[in-house]
C-alpha cells in the first residue's frame, strides 16, 4: 500500500485460480456437489489463515494487532490451480493499527 503524488495504490498477490463462489456456481451448473474432502480442505485452510491473522503481533512492540477480517465470504477465498488456498481482501479488516474506524453494524 502506498501513494504516488496524490494517487493511492494497493498491490496484492496475483492468485492464478478461482474463488470459492465460482467453484460453488460451477458445482450448481453441473448439478454435482463439491466433494466433502475438498470442501473440508478449503475450509480448514481458510480457518488457518484466519487464525494466523488473528494471532498477528505488531513487529516492533509485540502487541497483538487484534486483526479481524470482517468479510469472510466465498468470493474472498481463492483456490489456486495448484491447490493453495488464500484468504483475500483484508480491506475492511479491523485492527488496533487502523486509524480510521467504521461504525459498528454498517454494511460496506
Amino acid at each position: 500500500m502506498g501513494r504516488v503524488r496524490e494517487e493511492y495504490y494497493l498491490a496484492m498477490e496475483h492468485v492464478a485460480g478461482v474463488n470459492v463462489r465460482a467453484i460453488q456456481n460451477r458445482s450448481r451448473e453441473l448439478n454435482e456437489p463439491i466433494p466433502e474432502g475438498i470442501a473440508a480442505y478449503v475450509t480448514g485452510m481458510a480457518l488457518e489463515a484466519l487464525d494466523y491473522a488473528h494471532r498477528l503481533k505488531h513487529p516492533m512492540t509485540g502487541q497483538p494487532l487484534n486483526l479481524v477480517h470482517r468479510d469472510v465470504s466465498p468470493q474472498n477465498v481463492m483456490v489456486s490451480y495448484e491447490g493453495e488456498v488464500k484468504l483475500i481482501d483484508f480491506g475492511l479488516a479491523a485492527s488496533e493499527l487502523k486509524e480510521e474506524q467504521t461504525e459498528s453494524q454498517v454494511v460496506m
